[in-house]
């Protein structure tokens, strides 16, 4: 399928998942059919890509870059997630007594106030501009999922193979479920065989 072909931007357009205004990072390796297929569909959707392996650089270049889009495996997030919470508790212990606090499941008035004493700073010092970020290649640990989350950066989870050209199944963005990989891609056939 080339760049150009009606039936990729039909479908980038049936996903919702990549507009022409977006600044994807990515975090895939480009020898890896997902991150060919990224940069393919990031081309059609007529979007910039920037792209760097250092993982020790990750959080500073979210927060220069700021990307709308970030892809990875499941240890990038990982990696970012230990980057936050080593942060915290080098701020001290009262930093970490409130980040404690606010990573968990609250009220709509207690939710305001974590999101203005928490996540609020962390959507800021990834950039400010996260849509959502999108996960494959391995299974992504629910409580990772579930941080971001409630940090109001939804992680989309998918899975594929390379012989189904990487995507075979994604979460939406508006309506993920974590721990799932999603429903298929449209033009995708899939069915369950007998033993489950």
């Amino acid at each position: 399928m080339n760049v150009q072909s009606p039936q990729l931007i039909n479908l980038l357009g049936t996903l919702s998942i990549l507009r022409d205004d977006d600044l994807h990072f990515l975090w895939l390796p480009l020898a890896h059919s997902f991150g060919k297929v990224l940069t393919t569909a990031t081309m059609a959707a007529g979007m910039p890509t920037a792209v760097d392996g250092a993982v020790e650089r990750i959080v500073d270049n979210l927060g220069e870059l700021r990307p709308s889009i970030v892809a990875g495996a499941p240890r990038i997030f990982e990696k970012i997630h230990g980057w936050i919470v080593a942060g915290v508790r080098e701020s001290g212990r009262v930093s970490e007594k409130i980040f404690a606090w606010a990573d968990r499941d609250h009220g709509p008035m207690t939710a305001w106030l974590a999101d203005r004493l928490v996540h609020a700073k962390l959507r800021a010092k990834v950039g400010g501009r996260i849509r959502y970020f999108i996960s494959g290649s391995a299974p992504l640990a629910p409580e990772i999922a579930e941080f971001f989350a409630r940090a109001r950066l939804p992680i989309l989870e998918g899975y594929g193979l390379t012989e189904s050209s990487a995507a075979t199944f994604v979460n939406r963005p508006g309506s993920v479920k974590i721990g799932t990989v999603g429903p298929p891609v449209p033009g995708t056939q899939v069915r369950i065989v007998a033993d489950g």
